[in-house]
């Protein structure tokens, strides 16, 4: 018999909040004292964030003067205090796991050290061992097996996300010297949609097993002799067949929001024209429910940033962490400031794209008007607001509008003001049913995603700063120089219609050249014609036939 369905309902309102809150699991979030090895394999955090700190209280019964532990533990724990490392924490859980093999050691201290030596292991994958790392993913995938055969979905959840985690960090043994304590708690939210998809593929397996036991019950003839199913069990069989669950969408455009317009609204439905008048131009988009993009794997996307944008990590945190636990992907409204030339608004768009999550760059620079917002159908040059024009081009109700150079926007109201508009645009109420002058009807951009870009915030203007959050970002570094290349060079092959063959990547001695010309960082702008210049340079010199 089938559990009752609050059953279900309350299983999933507890993973729910789980992840709002994973503290009843697997501790605070900021603990100032060590957690247990089943806390840390839920996902649980160093004491205070710091490997270091949180060795030297785990072990400090080992060391402490007058201690009767054996005399090899004691010297491998004052080692790994003095010199705390993956190293140094690994030799003294060895010292711990011979000596526990002795006969004549105390019960109390038996049960101390064997407590240490499995913590020890949570510590070495902190420092940054690749062994340690596997050997927690492993714990934390027992442990999700066995809290699973109880039915405890919450914390298996949170078992197998930081499972996930601790493979990631297996790939590589880490060196100390390079190797910073990163704080877990945002690297695991990320890992949510990881999950999440690896939940939805297992639930899809459990249902074609379902299918594959009914296969057996009608061969078996445990249908009726006569083959017939039972009138009392096609309720069950039908929910035994997969059916796709339809993805999250958002109706903008209500079904009869444009019947007061003149023309007629089949004039809109045809693929090959667009009509010629604003019902016949937005007619497709009336009742229609626009699919909403979901389901991003920011754990991936995040990679892919970090190899692409070193310098902007902290921006990627912020905007990524906005996608975990959401119905569908939508970035807080976000103001980038930067230095002219530090890759702000190139950095967006790759974001969108690695998303993919359509989005339209919309340049505010010396615009003096409120063409923005759309203008009236009585002007012979009357068009709907931007963001509309975008959902009819994308055809998705969560696209990314990304507005550059903000501060350059004109202040005055002549002429109407980009600046009132997007205070509008930007406020929940104003969104959910913004009036577009040249269709005269209220639309739900509720769901369009906000970025900017500007050079200082000085020239914004404090309504805007108010609805947007501001992140601050830093000049490319001297370090970050590989990176870059990695994909300037492909922009300027692609803006030279060169393949890699005639514009090969920069050898040795000519990336030594562009890092020096290019000194301490800074703009990607004079970098850029560092290359140029030096490709230019290459050109000139190459043999003739």
């Amino acid at each position: 018999m089938s559990k009752p369905s609050y059953t279900r309902g309350r299983r999933v309102a507890a993973t729910r909040l789980s992840l709002q809150d994973p503290s009843q699991y697997c501790g605070p979030i900021e603990p100032q004292t060590p957690l247990t090895l089943h806390e840390r394999l839920l996902g649980g955090e160093m004491a205070k964030g710091l490997p270091a700190l949180d060795l030297a209280i785990t072990i400090m019964s080992l060391t402490e003067v007058g201690s009767t532990y054996p005399a090899k533990v004691r010297l491998a724990a004052r080692r790994a205090a003095e010199a705390p490392s993956a190293k140094t924490a690994a030799a003294l859980e060895r010292a711990l796991r011979r000596e526990l093999d002795r006969s004549d050691l105390d019960q109390e201290q038996a049960i101390e050290m064997s407590r240490v030596a499995d913590q020890l292991v949570a510590h070495q994958a902190a420092f940054g061992s690749a062994e340690a790392n596997a050997r927690m993913a492993a714990r934390a995938l027992n442990l999700a097996g066995l809290m699973l055969r109880d039915g405890r979905a919450a914390p298996v959840w949170l078992a197998i996300r930081s499972a996930l985690l601790f493979a990631e960090d297996s790939t590589e043994e880490l060196d100390l010297l390079n190797f910073v304590a990163e704080p877990r708690y945002p690297r695991l939210a990320m890992l949510n949609a990881r999950v999440s998809n690896l939940s939805s593929e297992l639930s899809i397996g459990t249902e074609a097993q379902e299918l594959v036991e009914v296969d057996r019950a009608v061969l078996d003839g445990g249908v009726g002799a006569d083959g017939t199913v039972d009138p009392a069990d096609t309720e069950f069989l039908d929910n035994l067949i997969w059916k796709p669950k339809p993805g999250p969408t958002l109706v903008v455009l209500g079904r009869n929001a444009l019947d007061h317009l003149p023309g007629s609204a089949s004039s809109g439905s045809s693929n090959t024209s667009r009509g010629n008048t604003p019902r016949a131009e937005f007619q497709p988009l009336a009742g229609v429910a626009l699919p909403l993009i979901h389901g991003i794997d920011v754990a991936a996307v995040r990679i892919a940033l970090d190899r692409e944008f070193p310098w902007l990590g902290d921006l990627t945190r912020k905007l990524l962490g906005d996608l975990v636990g959401g119905r569908y992907a939508r970035f807080q409204r976000t103001l980038v400031v930067g230095r002219p030339g530090c890759g702000k608004t190139r950095y967006l768009r790759r974001l969108c794209t690695l998303c993919g999550i359509p989005s339209l760059v919309y340049n505010a620079a010396g615009v003096a008007d409120a063409a923005f917002g759309g203008t009236s159908r009585q002007y012979s040059t009357g068009r709907g607001c931007v963001p509309l024009q975008l959902l009819q081009r994308t055809r998705t109700a969560n696209p990314a509008l990304i507005v550059d150079e903000l501060e350059k926007a004109a202040v005055g109201r002549h002429n109407g003001s980009l600046v009132d508009t997007l205070t509008a645009m930007l406020e929940p109420e104003g969104s959910r049913a913004f009036f577009d002058p040249y269709i005269e009807t209220e639309v739900d951009l509720s769901a369009v995603q906000y970025l900017a870009t500007a050079n200082a915030t000085a020239g914004v203007a404090a309504p805007l700063l108010d609805r947007l959050r501001c992140v601050v970002v830093p000049d490319p570094r001297p370090q970050d120089l590989p990176a870059i290349l990695a994909t300037l060079l492909p922009e300027i092959r692609a803006d030279r219609g060169q393949d890699e063959a005639w514009c090969p990547d920069l050898d040795p001695e000519e990336a030594a050249l562009v890092a020096e010309a290019w000194g301490k960082g800074g703009s990607i702008r004079p970098l850029r014609r560092i290359v140029e210049t030096l490709l230019s340079g290459r050109e000139a010199l190459a043999p003739r036939h």
